[in-house]
């Protein structure tokens, strides 16, 4: 899925920014020049940056309850982006489960809660979209949590949408109306034996 993209770098942390920027500011002197030059060299080599794998967990919930559940997928963290997140919740959306089946509905809510590693607490994201100013915010938080607890190997992301469909619940209610007895069949069948108890 994302493996076929080319691979995109996550931006630089700002302190490093604003080193590089004040690195870049001439200065007299030969001395003072030359300890400059490699600042600016020792800088502009990329920090390195942890590694760590993302299982991502999906759910969507269709008019209040839980419709589609899809089993946890592994990824490189370089390699997970919310445009892959957004093509599995279409699929979902596509699936008999969600019965949907072409009607009209809309996203209520799309929340991202992550977790990095076992003994942190889980952090809940809420978004507006899956465009890029979601997946920058989405990272920046889970970068922070990972700087936080060295040594993570492995974030836990749950991917929680709900779509409300007025046209399903208009369906189901026709549905449910349509299947519950009549109340003329009830009192049919309740003189029925009477009627038989008169024929004998």
């Amino acid at each position: 899925m994302a493996a076929n993209r080319p691979q995109r770098a996550r931006r630089a942390p700002s302190k490093l920014t604003e080193q590089a920027a004040v690195a870049g500011v001439p200065i007299q002197g030969r001395r003072t020049q030359k300890k400059t030059q490699l600042t600016t060299s020792s800088i502009s080599s990329p920090l390195p940056q942890p590694e760590f794998d993302v299982e991502v967990d999906y759910k969507l919930i269709v008019n209040g309850k839980s419709a589609v559940h899809r089993a946890p997928e592994r990824h490189d963290c370089f390699m997970w982006w919310l445009d892959d997140v957004e093509k599995v919740v279409n699929e979902m959306l596509e699936q008999p489960e969600a019965r949907l089946n072409g009607r009209d509905y809309e996203i209520e809510s799309r929340t991202v809660g992550f977790r990095a590693g076992i003994k942190t607490r889980k952090v809940l994201i809420t978004l507006a979209d899956f465009s890029q100013v979601g997946e920058t915010k989405l990272y920046r938080a889970i970068d922070y949590q990972v700087s936080k607890t060295p040594g993570v190997r492995l974030v836990e992301v749950s991917v929680e949408v709900r779509v409300r469909s007025r046209a399903l619940e208009k369906a189901f209610k026709r549905n449910q109306s349509f299947n519950e007895p009549s109340s003329d069949i009830d009192e049919a069948a309740t003189l029925l034996p009477e009627r038989n108890l008169r024929c004998q």
